[in-house]
């Protein structure tokens, strides 16, 4: 029989989903030994309480007259809306500069808290010749040897970084140090996000020049080019390493074995443990990495990532976790592996060569593309780090040093009620050195998020999309599930083939889920918050997903097949299914043993 206490839990683990998701949810689940296994988390499917209406309020006829499209599925929170509003800003400097076209929905309107956005009346020829401009120059620097990220994105990216290293207040700084600080950090995430972000991809916006010329090479399928680019180091291979490294260290010392075991990580840091070497080991080397990496929050293209969400130094026990994960596997074996992955690479580069004989021009266009396709993945990987991880990092650690402040002085109830407030409201405060009011806003803010949680936003408002040609929808239809349910298919990511068990996730969070050495993560999508353990899963399969994105990219460096765009994946598998994975050919086939 279920006990009082095991419903207690299973309530409080609804509620914690419910609050991760925004809505109601089907829960499947198992007890074991006492303890509650989530295996699926679906949502409701009939029922639920929204509203139908949804009032708007136009500026004038010509705001009307533009396509809106809603950007997410939730109200934002005020504090959001200061951040996406300063990213228009510097979306529009984007587009004057490059005319990059991911900054071209630079227009954003907030309706009952939603944020719909939608492009201004550009002269496409005028943006065209301004891409192709930038693009252009940055092919001049990839001719140079070096890539256009490299020699004035990252450059510029790392003196503005060390500006907010610079103007970072202590903890007990005054009220309007801190918010001065929150206003200059929203800024930098904005003006690093939606501009210098967009200005990396000078140079590359020709894809797939390697794989074509591997394939007139070799006489062997595109997607094998993918052995070419495997193990590059970058900051993404570096935190995996570590990881790596200080799961090995715990594994020497049966004492730190059973701190992970029990994720007892209080003890692990309590004072007076740190006399054993081992453990005093493992502090210095973890807090040295947390120096680097600590401002990791999740964020990128793919993740779950919410603006509340901590980073790293807020909540140590995600990377804590992370190593847990690698304790629990041969670690000696994945190194191994890891290295065999650049030998793997090396010989594979050579095997081209040796194709291309004495053919000089061949060879030179090769290097090329090499450098090229190289340098891609590095500054995906690496630009993630400066952007999305420090930057947004340096923002969010701002956002919670704030709120402590407020709450420190009890203007406010929780840290996280800063997220009801605007930055105006603050800097007013802040000014009149009267922050009485801020309860009483943060009050009506989150009655009025409860109120616009409960309507049905539309997907667009204002004037009709231009009609498109269908191409994409013909594309579709060869992906989803088979009609016997035994196939699913979907774009083939990374090569290669692996039979494994599934480990199906469904409610998504910028926190890692759990996962054994060889299991297949079937997920919706994934980007940089669950990387670090990619080194772990068998193989990928996603229901949406890019070619693009930081997930195809980790998994093809990695060797791990991956499938992505199913449609379907996470509703035709089970979690624990045996299922196999055809990454070079897109295909997963359900219950193969059969």
């Amino acid at each position: 029989a279920v006990t009082d206490s095991t419903l207690k839990a299973l309530a409080k683990t609804a509620m914690e989903i419910k609050t991760t998701t925004g809505s109601d949810r089907d829960i499947e689940f198992a007890i074991k030994n006492d303890t509650i296994h989530i295996l699926q988390s679906r949502p409701l499917t009939a029922g639920g309480n929204k509203k139908i209406n949804f009032p708007v309020r136009w500026a004038d006829s010509v705001e009307r007259k533009r396509h809106w499209v809603i950007r997410g599925t939730e109200p934002a929170l005020p504090l959001h809306i200061d951040y996406v509003l300063a990213s228009a800003e510097a979306e529009k400097r984007s587009v004057a500069a490059v005319g990059q076209y991911m900054g071209r929905r630079n227009l954003k309107k907030i309706v009952n808290g939603y944020i719909f956005t939608a492009e201004p009346d550009y002269d496409s020829e005028v943006l065209e010749s301004r891409l192709q401009k930038h693009h252009d120059k940055g092919n001049e620097f990839l001719e140079k040897g070096t890539t256009l990220y490299y020699a004035e994105v990252e450059p510029q990216l790392l003196i503005n970084l060390d500006n907010l290293d610079h103007i970072r207040p202590e903890d007990h700084a005054t009220l309007p140090e801190h918010i001065a600080n929150l206003k200059a950090t929203t800024l930098a995430a904005a003006e690093h996000q939606s501009n210098l972000h967009w200005q990396s991809w000078g140079g590359f916006r020709e894809k797939g020049g390697l794989e074509k010329l591997f394939t007139e090479i070799t006489g062997r399928p595109a997607m094998d080019a993918s052995s070419l680019t495997m193990a590059i180091d970058h900051m993404t291979a570096r935190l995996t390493r570590r990881l790596m490294n200080l799961a090995r260290l715990v594994k020497s010392d049966q004492w730190l074995i059973k701190i992970f075991e029990n994720r007892d990580y209080d003890t692990l840091f309590a004072r007076g443990n740190g006399v054993r070497p081992s453990v005093s080991k493992f502090r210095i080397r973890f807090r040295a990495m947390m120096k680097i990496w600590g401002c990791r929050n999740g964020i990128g293209y793919g993740t779950a990532w919410k603006p509340t969400d901590p980073t790293w130094n807020m909540k140590p026990e995600i990377p804590l976790d992370v190593i847990g994960s690698f304790v629990r596997q041969d670690i000696t074996e994945h190194m191994r592996l890891l290295r065999n992955l650049k030998r793997k690479r090396k010989k594979a580069i050579e095997s081209v060569h040796a194709k291309i004989g004495g053919n000089k021009n061949l060879r030179e266009a090769f290097i090329a593309e090499l450098f090229k396709a190289t340098n891609y993945v590095k500054m995906m990987e690496d630009h993630n780090y400066l952007i999305e991880q420090r930057t947004f990092g340096e923002y969010r650690e701002s956002i919670n040093r704030t709120g402590v402040a407020l709450k420190r002085k009890k203007w406010i109830d929780a840290v996280d009620d800063i997220f009801y407030l605007r930055l105006a409201e603050l800097d007013d405060a802040a000014y009149s050195q009267d922050y009485t009011s801020l309860k009483s806003i943060v009050a009506r803010s989150k009655e009025a998020f409860k109120k616009n949680s409960k309507l049905s936003p539309p997907e667009s408002l204002g004037a009709k999309p231009n009609k498109k040609d269908g191409t994409e929808n013909v594309e579709k239809k060869s992906q989803g599930l088979s009609s016997d349910g035994q196939i699913l298919h979907g774009e083939p990511s990374s090569p290669g083939s692996f039979t494994g068990r599934a480990r199906v996730v469904i409610t998504r969070t910028s926190k890692p889920p759990s996962v054994k050495k060889g299991d297949i993560l079937i997920t919706e999508n994934t980007g940089p918050d669950w990387v670090p353990i990619f080194p772990l899963i068998g193989a990928l399969v996603l229901d949406g997903g890019d070619n693009f994105q930081h997930a195809s990219l980790i998994c093809r460096e990695y060797g791990i097949p991956c499938v992505i765009k199913t449609k379907q994946g996470t509703e035709a598998i089970a979690n624990g299914q045996i299922v196999k994975v055809d990454g070079s050919n897109g295909v997963i086939t359900l219950n193969p043993m059969t």
